[in-house]
């Protein structure tokens, strides 16, 4: 990822943009148009920029501790992996998390949320690490990095997010804008419904099918689960993203494809 584009994501603070390392074909450079294009891509489906809300690690760390190293989709008996982030911020009563991505690897991509606990939970869960404190928040006092005696961080301790309802089911019902199947191949693409706010005057005729992003949206997500016992106080929602290949034709080929995640305000 250049320096240019690691400043840009810094200075808008909400929005994150990771590589699937590993998993290019000769379209993919284009693919970076949407960055240029963000403001437009935000205002898809009538959702707004937030001055105080951001895409965080999982317990309000630095972005930069939300990543996916490269995928192993050969590995015996493994057909998905989990990765945690947090939406974090000023308070909100509700807000929207959207989701873009390519499609040169047919996974599947599901967003979850999330819940904490000390000690290992039934089901699935991740483990995790708690880092330091995003230097981003130096002024929101997050209680929930705070352990039971109101004294003493999580920072440096363990903790397991377990994973939850997913976002694309009931009762939040989030979905893509713009999907469709590829005649060809099955696979679910994107039509050209987005092109204009994607890649601005560059023609479709340049853009390979699998480098034009499908957008997945959902609304309605609560930032707390009580809003008036929780008060205006910051907060971090955990969430996991699920990335899955179960019954998809997928090898440990040099394939690319870029993740785009935002979050607004309601």
């Amino acid at each position: 990822m250049s320096g240019k584009l690691k400043r840009m994501l810094r200075k808008r603070g909400l929005m994150i943009a990771l590589l699937l390392l590993g998993l290019s074909l000769a379209a993919a450079v284009p693919t970076y148009a949407w960055f240029a294009h963000s403001r437009m891509i935000a205002e898809l489906q009538a959702v707004k920029s937030p001055n105080q809300l951001f895409i965080s690690g999982a317990y309000a760390e630095d972005v930069i501790c939300f990543e996916i190293p490269v995928i192993n989709v050969q590995e015996s008996g493994v057909t998905s992996q989990l990765f945690p982030f947090a939406v974090a911020g000023e308070y909100s009563d509700y807000f929207t998390l959207q989701m873009a991505h390519t499609t040169n690897v047919p996974f599947t991509y599901t967003i979850y949320e999330a819940e904490a606990y000390e000690t290992q939970p039934s089901g699935e869960y991740v483990t995790y690490e708690v880092g330091e404190k995003w230097a981003e928040f130096a002024d929101l006092d997050f209680e929930q990095r705070l352990k039971s005696d109101d004294v003493t961080s999580w920072q440096g301790g363990t903790v397991y997010l377990k994973k939850g309802a997913s976002l694309s089911a009931s009762p939040f019902n989030g979905g893509y804008l713009n999907a469709t199947t590829d005649p060809i191949d099955g696979r679910l693409i994107a039509t050209n419904k987005y092109h204009e706010e994607t890649f601005g005057e560059y023609s479709q005729t340049y853009v390979q099918k699998y480098a034009e992003p499908l957008y997945w949206q959902c609304s309605g997500i609560k930032s707390v689960e009580d809003s008036q016992q929780w008060g205006a106080k910051p907060f971090f929602k955990p969430f996991l993203l699920e990335i899955s290949w179960a019954g998809k034709n997928v090898t440990n080929a040099k394939e690319t494809d870029i993740i785009y995640i935002s979050v607004f305000r309601e």
